[in-house]
């Protein structure tokens, strides 16, 4: 992960897989405080769970998604997740993968949405927030405390937790973290007003922005984000001493 400033990449090395079978569960809703409560077991129940909100009272679904072990005909699910109803879910279609417990292969499993669909409502902007998993719920708080202007510009929210790794520039570098994606509304200039805002609350939970979507953040309050940050600034300056792979992007966000 290098945003293009270590040059061209042409050769990668694969690991690859097996391919596997997967089923995707719905359950709610969940009442806010019950998710708040129960956050990494919720996120521990399957093998990609995700948790959609507007931040009211709910947590208005979750989406369980489980491996089938090989060999295996399909697996025990739970009825309800503390409390919150197993739906009758989605068979899957053009707009959504099935969300009603049928086994499939993972690539028709583990996406929200077919191969062949449009992402998402195809039209929006995106913001995305990697917190610290140790601050999820006061980061959450922290957001829901914006709620009533969040409303009318959000189409929903998804919550997802994310494994930490070793990469310099990575959003979950050095511990897992908690995921806060907004999918907004197309009106950009409400959106910034408000994801100011929004940034300006989570900066005590050291709140990373996704390196591809909207942010607030200038190069000053990034650089605190990253500690390896200045490593990376010293390879970029030796392997790319006349700067050949700058961009405004780069200038503005890394100071590079």
């Amino acid at each position: 992960m290098h945003l293009g400033l270590l040059g061209v990449v042409t050769r990668v090395t694969l690991e690859l897989e097996p391919s596997y079978r997967m089923r995707q569960d719905a359950y709610g809703p969940m009442p806010w405080n019950t998710y708040l409560d129960k956050l990494e077991e919720i996120h521990a129940a399957g093998y990609s769970v995700s948790a959609f909100t507007s931040f009211g009272e709910t947590v208005h679904e979750i989406l369980v998604k489980s491996r089938i072990p090989d060999g295996a005909h399909d697996i025990e699910i739970v009825n309800d997740l503390l409390g919150a109803p197993r739906l009758s879910g989605d068979p899957g279609g053009t707009s959504v993968t099935a969300r009603d417990g049928s086994v499939g292969p993972w690539w028709d499993r583990l996406p929200h949405f077919p191969i062949a669909s449009t992402p998402s409502v195809g039209s929006e902007l995106q913001s995305e927030h990697f917190v610290p998993l140790r601050h999820a719920g006061s980061a959450l708080e922290a957001v829901r405390a914006h709620a009533r202007r969040l409303l009318p510009l959000l189409h929903v929210s998804e919550l997802r937790t994310m494994a930490g790794d070793d990469l310099w520039l990575s959003s979950t570098q050095g511990e897992d973290v908690l995921c806060i994606a907004f999918t907004w509304k197309k009106v950009p200039e409400a959106v910034a007003e408000l994801l100011v805002d929004i940034e300006r609350s989570l900066t005590p939970f050291s709140a990373r922005p996704h390196w591809g979507k909207l942010t607030s953040l200038d190069r000053d309050s990034i650089s605190d984000l990253y500690p390896r940050l200045p490593e990376f600034r010293r390879l970029v300056t030796e392997l790319d001493p006349d700067r050949k792979f700058a961009s405004p992007f780069s200038e503005r966000l890394l100071g590079i």
